[in-house]
């Protein structure tokens, strides 16, 4: 009865042509939907899929060559890892088909988002171009020039790291030189 059970659950799995057990959506969520029963008891999982088809779970999730961690030995190797992402691909196009554009409304691609870091990069530029300025007429054209790179540098680093700060701050000093003046 143990066999019986272990070998229905291993049919549900997608393989290789060699039967090697595939990375893909479909084994993915299996695995998901056991591990979610079992309460992610991994022990209970391996006991319900059997040890082989557990190591071969790991073995093909950690070689996974949609990783882009994995380096051939042989070009016969990388042929074959190639040809095995290839029936990854489709077996997931199959199992998870991608939406069809319409071309009438076509699908609207998300904009790129900035995020903390693209935000820190551009005000800490800004803020190291600045500094650099100011020390060119604090300390002369060769001498600001020469050294304002470092004090620009590590101001630039710091109101970068911290640039929601250096932004209030900055809107706050426009609103009271707008409100002032008028």
């Amino acid at each position: 009865m143990e066999d019986q059970r272990e070998k229905s659950t291993s049919d549900l799995f997608d393989r290789d042509d060699a039967g090697i057990f595939l990375p893909t959506i479909k084994n993915k969520e299996i695995i998901n939907r056991l591990i979610k029963k079992h309460n992610r008891n991994i022990e209970k999982v391996k006991e319900e899929l059997g040890n082989e088809l557990w190591l071969e779970y790991v073995r093909s999730t950690t070689l996974d060559p949609e990783n882009g961690k994995i380096s051939y030995l042989t070009q016969e190797a990388a042929t074959k890892g190639i040809q095995r992402q290839r029936v990854i691909t489709e077996m997931n196009d199959v199992y998870s088909p991608k939406p069809i554009s319409n071309p009438v409304h076509p699908t609207v691609q998300p904009k790129t988002e900035f995020n903390y870091w693209s935000w820190a990069i551009i005000v800490g530029f800004i803020t190291f171009v600045c500094i650099w300025i100011y020390a060119l007429f604090t300390w002369g054209l060769l001498l600001g020039l020469l050294v304002g790179w470092i004090p620009a540098l590590i101001g630039g680093f710091v109101v970068g790291l911290v640039w929601p700060v250096a932004v209030l701050i900055v809107v706050v000093l426009i609103v009271l030189i707008i409100y002032n003046s008028g």
